[in-house]
């Protein structure tokens, strides 16, 4: 087996955000890979808000932006300096190729933000790793999760105390029986 993962991909728990602290995994993911990619900060934004979380949900909300729509995500990621390629399909043979494509992303050491079915309502989470077998098809992810960690009767939340609890490993057919619960997968290769 071999196994890819993102030394030092950060975690920040969304639970301690200022603005929708439950609704915010999506900022929340943007903020660890724009951290793990060593992005600076807006001065005028950093100076209002000290959590990072905070200042893209401010500057998607100035831009008018919905940040329940992935495009959103992607505008808000691109303001600091990133190139977010975003995938949405549909479809068995679509989803193969996307996924595809986002292992060898990993490989190249760069990290990914994809939707999940995590929760009743979905849920947004950073992709920071891969385990494939010899085959090089993928057996588990490593997920880095603003939430906290997930379990099939619940989430152990975090609230900023343990600092890797959101960091685990999620087989490959769950995860993509909660990525595709819906039909579609999206990712953003974020590099």
């Amino acid at each position: 087996m071999t196994e890819i993962l993102l030394k030092d991909f950060p975690l920040l728990p969304q639970l301690d955000n200022e603005k929708h602290p439950y609704g915010s995994c999506n900022m929340t993911c943007v903020a660890m890979c724009l951290r793990f990619l060593g992005k600076s900060r807006s001065p005028a934004y950093a100076a209002k808000y000290p959590q990072l979380e905070d200042e893209l949900q401010q500057r998607t909300e100035d831009n008018g932006w919905d940040r329940h729509d992935p495009q959103a995500m992607k505008r808000v990621a691109e303001l600091y300096g990133v190139k977010d390629e975003l995938l949405i399909v549909f479809g068995k043979d679509a989803i193969a190729t996307a996924i595809t494509k986002t292992i060898a992303h990993l490989k190249a050491g760069l990290p990914a933000i994809t939707h999940t079915y995590l929760t009743q309502s979905g849920h947004i989470v950073c992709l920071s790793g891969v385990r494939l077998d010899s085959a090089g098809n993928p057996v588990q992810w490593h997920i880095t999760d603003p939430y906290g960690e997930f379990y099939p009767d619940g989430y152990e939340k975090n609230y900023g105390g343990d600092p890797n609890l959101g960091k685990y490993w999620l087989s490959h057919s769950t995860f993509t029986r909660l990525i595709l619960a819906d039909g579609q997968y999206w990712v953003h290769l974020i590099k």
